[in-house]
């Protein structure tokens, strides 16, 4: 065979294979059972990277559970008050701190943790309502102290957590759209069909490039990875048929892991 031949052949090799790992199917990979009975959503996962602990909590009410676990999954010690209504929660790296986001006018906060990682007390440091909805689930975007929201138009829109002000509209999300003339086409009304099958109380961030922003599709049962840039959809994860999806909360990216809460068990179930 001539080498023009076998080049194709490599290049049609390389493409099937990198088709068949973009549509790999997750597998669940850990489960984190929440304590007590108080509360029925979730907002979100976060891993502690030099703890190595994974934090989250019942969210609807100050008094809801709070609880650390290990790398496997297991609960460390006892659970505590969320403290506050809690909505969204990340790491950030450039404060060294688990933050979080309340609901309406909570304000944005962090967890006092104890030198063993246990929360002491969660504390407001910006009061007010600094997100875009009373709903909005806030993650933490690459830079600095900015936190990603997604609003009522569509938008991925950032805000400072030091100050609490809106930073700017990061991109404008074109639900469904794969190609720029699908987004061109896409009516307010369509905007709003879509929006009705999406769990849209949050955007998730996941630092992979071109696929950078996370959308839940509930009634098809996927993820949408979206451009940051173009807001276009590039990609597709089909999700198993026996996960529990919700049009609210209960979804989160963190530690390379996507995570479903199942409100029937108590459980966060990872996937990867």
């Amino acid at each position: 065979m001539k080498k023009s031949g076998l080049l194709v052949v490599a290049l049609l090799a390389t493409v099937l294979t990198n088709f068949i790992i973009a549509q790999k199917t997750p597998v669940k990979v850990i489960t984190l059972q929440m304590p007590g009975e108080d509360g029925s959503n979730a907002g979100a996962v976060v891993w502690h990277p030099t703890l190595k602990r994974y934090y989250t909590s019942m969210i609807g009410n100050a008094i809801y559970p709070l609880a650390m676990f290990d790398a496997k999954g297991k609960m460390i010690g006892e659970e505590t008050e969320a403290g506050h209504d809690l909505r969204g929660m990340w790491f950030n790296p450039a404060t060294k701190n688990i933050e979080f986001n309340c609901y309406d006018e909570g304000g944005i906060g962090h967890l006092v943790l104890d030198k063993d990682g246990t929360v002491s007390e969660a504390l407001i440091d910006v009061e007010g309502m600094n997100q875009p909805t009373a709903q909005s689930v806030g993650v933490y975007y690459k830079n600095g102290n900015r936190v990603l929201y997604f609003n009522e138009l569509a938008e991925a829109v950032l805000y400072d957590s030091k100050t609490g002000e809106s930073v700017k509209t990061l991109v404008k999300i074109y639900l469904g759209c794969k190609t720029k003339q699908e987004a061109d086409e896409q009516t307010e009304d369509d905007l709003l069909d879509e929006e009705e099958i999406r769990n849209v109380s949050t955007v998730q961030y996941t630092g992979i490039a071109k696929q950078e922003l996370a959308i839940l599709n509930v009634e098809d049962h996927k993820i949408e990875l979206y451009d940051q840039k173009t807001g276009l959809m590039t990609r597709e994860i089909k999700l198993p048929e026996e996960l529990s999806l919700q049009l609210n909360f209960n979804f989160c990216y963190n530690n390379g892991i996507w995570w479903f809460f199942n409100k029937e068990a108590r459980e966060w179930v990872g996937y990867k």
